[in-house]
């Protein structure tokens, strides 16, 4: 079978594979009408693979594509693909590199890390951030340079691509990493610096930007006020803006962000909660509003607590610093130590009882998640009452809502079989298999007969109980959501 596929705009090439296997196809050959790297009709690009190892499969160019469809069209009906790499499950093992700086104290850690697996030759993706953590830990061997902890430096394996027949493929070598072979390292790491996609640029970017997590936000700001203007403008010709653009899951950092190892300011994920409640949906939900806001400023506050006790402590070691006083710079690292750990379990437990994975990239909190789906939903009905199955941006009428819901998932009804969506599904679902996203996906909205109906019939009264039963079943899971992030509220408070 022959496909054109956009794997960044409309479907992974799973989708193609699973609807190739229920026609009887021997083999997939597929070629890029859009999407990563699509920068011209030549360009051979490969796709990744989340499904099962159903059969033999290939990538050509687009130009080639075209050329065997004419071939096709001309009567030929043999062809023969050899392909000589062979998956075998199970049989691959991956490792991850580490390396440490000794600091003056080996109580606490530093981490810079980045991924040296790639596809190709992957200068961007990832060998710039492994060549960026060495030239950074060269520096400091080079200076001369003791820092009060270790640093780590590592490098992590199998972050392309890892595991078969599920949606969480990537970033499984930093995961086995944080939570089999290394899971001591959660309880002492003080942050992690990962890099990917070092020194990134789009076409005709004109600003430069850092990714960051939203507990990075102060840092980035303070960073780039600092430094911004050593930033090339050969490359980005406005400079280097503070405003951080925040990281998904597409980096090795979200193994480690879920198991509590912090970045930095435990304030933000107050914020973050503040900033994603909706108060109507909350109600309509039947969730205790006022019990909500009381318990998140009960935690908002003792997040506050803990950043001012850091900064307190932080200016008590630089006067003691300047003013050359040994056995005070002592006795504070020890108390700094004993606030680490505090602020350590506070940011795992926020962690564990706050964070959501909306389908396989997005991370939101727990409750976000819901919210989008129920927004989406709200939309989706207002426009089966009105007819429009379309509308011109593609993100209004039915179906522009439809597709968007479950991380685009829903997408797949719209192109492919019931038995194909609903393999995928089941796949995505496979509790055995989520790695990083164990008990903290966000379960989907039941909405693909609904896009069925109105896609192939414009069939709106068929897709609208449809649409009204999964919003009150997200109304659901929105309460159960609230309730899990307030019992985590008051775990961490008491209060």
């Amino acid at each position: 079978m022959l496909a054109g596929i956009d794997q960044r705009n409309e479907a992974w090439i799973d989708g193609y594979l699973q609807e190739a296997a229920l026609h009887g196809a021997a083999a997939l050959v597929t070629y890029d009408v859009g999407g990563y790297a699509q920068a011209s009709d030549e360009i051979r690009n490969i796709q990744d693979i989340c499904t099962a190892d159903i059969m033999p499969t290939v990538s050509c160019s687009k130009q080639e594509g075209m050329e065997l469809i004419k071939a096709i069209e001309d009567g030929n009906n043999m062809c023969t693909l050899k392909v000589d790499n062979t998956v075998e499950p199970g049989k691959g093992t991956s490792y991850t590199v580490a390396g440490k700086i000794k600091g003056k104290s080996s109580e606490q850690q530093i981490m810079y890390a980045g991924h040296y697996d790639k596809y190709f030759y992957g200068f961007q993706d990832d060998c710039s951030s492994i060549g960026m953590i060495f030239t950074i830990a060269k520096a400091m061997k080079d200076s001369g340079y003791v820092p009060e902890n270790d640093i780590l430096i590592v490098c992590h394996g199998a972050e392309e691509w890892g595991a078969i027949g599920t949606q969480f493929d990537w970033a499984t070598g930093s995961w086995g990493t944080i939570n089999q072979a290394k899971p001591e390292w959660a309880k002492n790491m003080l942050a992690l610096f990962n890099f990917e996609l070092c020194g990134f640029k789009e076409a005709d970017t004109e600003t430069g930007f850092i990714q960051s997590v939203p507990e990075f936000d102060t840092f980035v700001e303070l960073f780039v006020d600092s430094f911004g203007d050593l930033v090339d403008t050969g490359a980005f010709s406005k400079g280097i803006t503070g405003e951080t653009s925040h990281v998904q899951t597409m980096e090795d950092g979200i193994n480690y962000r879920m198991a509590g190892v912090p970045y930095l300011d435990g304030t933000a994920m107050a914020s973050w909660l503040e900033e994603t409640f909706d108060e109507e949906l909350a109600k309509e939900a039947g969730v205790d509003v006022s019990a909500f806001q009381s318990k998140l400023e009960n935690y908002h506050s003792y997040a506050q607590s803990l950043k001012k006790q850091a900064e307190d402590l932080n200016q008590k070691y630089a006067d003691a610093y300047s003013g050359k006083d040994e056995k005070k710079m002592t006795e504070l690292r020890k108390e700094g130590v004993d606030l680490n750990r505090e602020i350590l379990e506070f940011f795992e437990k926020s962690q564990d009882k706050m964070l959501g994975i909306e389908a396989s990239s997005g991370v939101v909190t727990r409750q976000e998640g819901y919210i989008n789906s129920l927004r989406l939903l709200k939309g989706a009905l207002k426009a089966c009452e009105e007819e429009v199955d379309w509308a011109e941006d593609e993100k209004s009428g039915a179906l522009g809502q439809l597709w968007q819901l479950n991380g685009a998932l829903a997408y797949d009804a719209i192109l492919f079989s019931k038995e194909n969506y609903e393999q995928t599904d089941s796949m995505y679902l496979d509790s055995a298999r989520l790695f990083w996203g164990t008990g903290k996906v966000i379960e989907l909205a039941d909405i693909n007969e609904a896009t069925v109906a109105i896609n192939e019939n414009g069939d709106f009264d068929t897709a609208k109980p449809i649409l009204e039963a999964s919003y009150d079943r997200m109304l659901v899971k929105l309460k159960e959501a609230m309730e899990t992030e307030m019992n985590g509220m008051e775990e961490i408070t008491g209060e």
